[in-house]
């Protein structure tokens, strides 16, 4: 070896135009590293930085079903004999198992979504194909929209999705200024949703609608939870409705529209 990680030599190949075929477990990607430990209780000193994996032009998962992989063991095709029990018993119990494989499908499905995303943007095509579902909810600064963030939250936790939590800061002279205390419901609001996962937003614009919708295009949101509304008639007659706007323009996005008494 020329220098002192393998993935240099790796590079070093690459750059001199030489293709490389290279295999690597998912407990030494970086970013899996602390997750497979919390799962395993085994500690990996050498890690692979994730930007080599994402250098990858392709990207195959070997799958096996953990059960197939025990037996593998138990016939001696993994380990020496005298091996088997001790690996049986810590890193390749069952459980374990299924959550690694859990895990290397998911790396793998979003090296491919990435790909996808590039494909996308190199012709041009700004339809949502739907492959990954994307969950965005609309919350304000009003303790309602802690009810929005649990219907999203159940929903995103049965698709598995992507998470969203989006709050927009209205610049229309017709809007509502914020004030300290609703200032403090809003964190409240984003703490609740970071809690289940939510990677948490705010935008600023004139136009409620054309900002979220803006963001849910950029982001391929494929699923847009909002609560309804009551406001003034004034209001309405001169800026219309937002959930109204939105569902005439979102095209491929589904909305959940979700009654509540307030919002």
């Amino acid at each position: 070896m020329k220098h002192k990680k393998r993935y240099e030599d790796v590079m070093e190949l690459l750059e001199h135009g030489i293709n490389v075929y290279a295999t690597v477990n998912l407990q030494h990607l970086e970013s899996m590293s602390d997750i497979v430990e919390s799962i395993t209780g085994i500690h990996v000193r050498e890690t692979l930085p994730d930007w080599v994996l994402d250098e990858a032009d392709e990207v195959v998962v070997v799958d096996i079903q953990p059960s197939s992989l025990i037996n593998r063991l138990k016939r001696g095709a993994v380990y020496k004999p005298e091996k088997v029990p001790d690996a049986l018993s810590n890193f390749f119990r069952l459980g374990n198992l299924n959550a690694l494989r859990e895990l290397a499908l998911r790396k793998a499905a979003d090296h491919v979504d990435v790909d996808l995303n590039e494909y996308k943007q190199l012709r041009h095509i700004t339809g949502n194909w739907h492959t990954t579902e994307r969950i965005l909810v609309a919350i304000t600064s009003e303790e309602s929209s802690q009810y929005l963030i649990r219907v999203a939250a159940r929903l995103d936790q049965r698709l598995k999705g992507e998470f969203y939590a989006v709050h927009v800061n209205c610049t229309h002279w017709l809007a509502d200024k914020e004030t300290p205390d609703s200032l403090a419901m809003l964190e409240k609001n984003f703490s609740l949703a970071k809690e289940f996962g939510a990677e948490c937003v705010t935008l600023e614009g004139r136009s409620v609608s054309d900002t979220l919708l803006a963001f849910a295009r950029e982001k391929q949101i494929t699923k847009f939870i909002i609560g309804h509304t009551r406001r003034s008639r004034f209001v309405r007659l001169f800026r219309g409705s937002t959930i109204n706007k939105f569902i005439d323009r979102s095209e491929n996005i589904q909305v959940i529209v979700t009654p509540m008494s307030a919002y």
